[in-house]
Formats: C-alpha cells, sequence, structure tokens
C-alpha cells in the first residue's frame, strides 16, 4: 500500500527545490575575477614554456627523435621502454604533466603552502616526470624562491629515460642557458635502492660518468639511513627549509614501507607521520612541521585545481581555472542555507507532532 502524500512531504520537497534553486542562481551570478596570484602564475607559466622548448632542442642536436605518443609535441615525453627505465608509468599521467600549466599550479601550492620571496625550498625530482620537476623550478624562479634539489637518472616509461638525456643532463644544460637558476646539489641513479639495480649497469656507469665530469656530484651513499643523511645535509646546507617538495616515487622520499599509500597529493601539511628506520624524507620532514608537496598522483591534483588530465589540445596559456578566482554572493548563500534550515526545522516539528 503507497504511503498517502502529506503537507510534510510537500514542504520537504519545496526545500529541495529551494536549494537547487539557490544553488543555481548563486553559480550564475558568481563574479570571475584575476587571480591575485595571476602574475607569478603567468612567469612561472613562461619560463616552463622555455625550458621546454630548450629540451626539444636538446633532443634535435643530440638527434633523440620524438616518440610518437608525444602527441602535442613538448619533447617531454620519453621512451616506452630504455636501459634506464625503472618501473612501469602512464602515458596519460605524463602527457598531463607536460603543460606549462603545472608551473602555475606549483606557484600556488607553494603559496598555500607559506612559501615567499626569498625562503628556501629543498626538493628530491626522479627522472620520471621532467616537467613536473621543470614547474617546480620555474614557479620558484617566478617567486624569487631558492630551490636546493637533488634529481635521480632512473624514469619509469614515457620519462626522461633516454640515456643520452636523463633529467640531470637536462638540468646541466638548462642551467648553462641561464634558463633556471641551478643544475641541483647532486644528483642520484635512482631506481631500486636507488642504486638503479634494475637498470644496465654499463649504461648508468656511463652516464654517471658524463655527468660527473661536468661537476655534479653523485650521491652514492652505501644504505639508507645514510643516504637520507646525506640527502638532508645537501638539502638544507643553505638554510633551514620553508617546504619541501617531492616529484615522483623515489624511495628516499616515501620510504621503504607503505605509509606513502596514506600521504594524499598535493600540498601536505594536516598529518604528522610517526618516524621510524623505514621513514623517507616526506615524513622526516612532516614530522619536524616542515609542510610538504607530493607530486605523483596526477589524475587527483588535476581533479583538486580545475586542470585538464590527458588533453586532447593542450590550453592556451592563462586560459585554465588556475588563473581565476570565483567570488560568490555570501549574501544570498546564507539567505538561502538560513530558509532552507528554518524549514527543516519546521518539517521536523511537523514530523513530532504526527507521531504524538
Amino acid at each position: 500500500m503507497r504511503k498517502a502524500y502529506t503537507c510534510s512531504d510537500a514542504l520537504l520537497g519545496l526545500i529541495c527545490m529551494m536549494l537547487l534553486c539557490g544553488i543555481g542562481i548563486i553559480s550564475n551570478t558568481a563574479e570571475i575575477s584575476q587571480d591575485p596570484l595571476y602574475e607569478t602564475k603567468m612567469k612561472a607559466y613562461e619560463y616552463m614554456d622555455e625550458c621546454m622548448a630548450a629540451v626539444c632542442s636538446f633532443k634535435k642536436e643530440l638527434d633523440i627523435s620524438m616518440t610518437k605518443e608525444d602527441i602535442h609535441k613538448t619533447g617531454m615525453i620519453g621512451q616506452a621502454y630504455s636501459p634506464i627505465t625503472t618501473s612501469l608509468g602512464s602515458i596519460e599521467a605524463k602527457r598531463t604533466s607536460a603543460n606549462p600549466d603545472m608551473a602555475a599550479l606549483m606557484v600556488e601550492l607553494l603559496n598555500k603552502a607559506g612559501v615567499r620571496e626569498g625562503d628556501i625550498i629543498g626538493a628530491n625530482f626522479s627522472g620520471s616526470f621532467p616537467s613536473l620537476n621543470l614547474a617546480v623550478l620555474s614557479a620558484c624562479k617566478a617567486m624569487d624562491v631558492k630551490c636546493v634539489y637533488i634529481s635521480s637518472v632512473g624514469s619509469s616509461n614515457y620519462g626522461a629515460n633516454d640515456p643520452e638525456l636523463t633529467f640531470p643532463d637536462m638540468a646541466l644544460k638548462l642551467a648553462a642557458k641561464g634558463l633556471i637558476d641551478s643544475p641541483g646539489a647532486a644528483f642520484s641513479i635512482g631506481g631500486s635502492g636507488d642504486t638503479g639495480k634494475e637498470m644496465e649497469q654499463e649504461v648508468i656507469s656511463r652516464i654517471a660518468g658524463r655527468i660527473e665530469s661536468q661537476g655534479l656530484p653523485q650521491i652514492t651513499a652505501r644504505g639508507y639511513q645514510n643516504n637520507l643523511m646525506i640527502r638532508r645535509k645537501l638539502l638544507e646546507r643553505s638554510g633551514k627549509l620553508s617546504c619541501f617538495v617531492n616529484v615522483g616515487g623515489n624511495v628516499t622520499s616515501l620510504g621503504k614501507g607503505e605509509n606513502s599509500i596514506y600521504f594524499g597529493q598535493g600540498l601536505i601539511v594536516d598529518k604528522i607521520i610517526p618516524v621510524t628506520e623505514d621513514s623517507g624524507l616526506i615524513e622526516i620532514y612532516r614530522n619536524q612541521g616542515v609542510p610538504v608537496i607530493h607530486l605523483l598522483n596526477l589524475r587527483k591534483l588535476t581533479v583538486d585545481y580545475g586542470i585538464a588530465y590527458d588533453p586532447v589540445i593542450l590550453p592556451s596559456k592563462g586560459t585554465s581555472a588556475l588563473y581565476i578566482k570565483p567570488s560568490y554572493n555570501c549574501i544570498a548563500a546564507i539567505s538561502i542555507f538560513a530558509a532552507a534550515v528554518m524549514g527543516l526545522l519546521l518539517y521536523r516539528k511537523k514530523q513530532g507532532c504526527r507521531t504524538k
């Protein structure tokens, strides 16, 4: 037997309709203004765009062909497999990262972390996301922030896995051209145990020799804790860090345990994770109260900040949601919310009367 339709039901339906209409009105009357960080974000975009164009020219000079997966011809997409490939990687995520809007996103995240002009940040860069590494460096340059970083040679599929142009190679060349401020504090091999156990040893020996000959020192520490200690000394040698940034899945950042599953993505400021002998730099710096920015899960980051995931066409400069700031009619929102609450209270009162 069907329940009889009552006045209380009509009231509840009216409240729902009022809320839906209110949401529509507030959304449609929102005022769109330029983001307060617009100029800085645009500078970061331009710096990253210049870096990516330079990497394209480096590949041309070294006779490294663009891969067919690099549909936007960014120069930032590597091979499906090479002698320095460390693990599986998503081509969709790599293409998503090869977007200068990522530099604007980094400005947003660093600003939210409280980083300001003249500050020092530390970063651990994997070769898996060369574009994100450049995004961090471009944002720091635009914000006048010093970035002390360590990069690794190894890369997952479609990252900086061309043996003749690893990310440390890119950084050395870009710094020589003045497009980034520094080639980094040091480099490591990366991969399993940060020693490249799964890579071709003859190839990584040749790469390491080439990079060291250009003045960038290699971290060859034996033992996990010793590796962490050396990295912290290098990252903090210029002063206290205002933020730590991790790009990719280097074990020295994520740690040897399974805690990295619970880190989250983007800015991490609300989690203090107990440090153990298996902890990495993310846990260590958060335990000290240092804001951490973790860049690995691009699908979540793009959803959170309104960036297209693996777009067919890269958006034009300054057109994504990162460059605007919507403002809503607070009086209308409060009025509609108050009316809905009053309606729900009335509904509850009617229901109470019916049960007596």
